[in-house]
């Protein structure tokens, strides 16, 4: 899933946890039966794009520091 899709999908299902409702058209995690499955799927989703961007922004900050010339004290 895309960050957007990962970004609707959790607003997805915060609405069906509010309304009892579930917007399975707007949904990119709608999956049958829907139960427990999308929020399975949404949930892997989103830890994996926060593991990416948090190895993405551990990246640039080593590639800063380098550049800068700050170590480890």
């Amino acid at each position: 899933m895309t960050p957007q899709e990962v970004l609707l999908a959790l607003r997805c299902h915060q609405s069906a946890i509010e309304t009892g409702r579930c917007p399975k058209e707007q949904c990119p995690a709608f999956e049958q039966p829907a139960r427990f499955k999308c929020a399975g799927t949404v949930a892997k989703a989103a830890a994996d794009l926060i593991e990416e961007q948090a190895a993405a922004l551990k990246r640039l900050t080593d590639k800063e520091e380098k550049s800068c010339g700050i170590s480890d004290v």
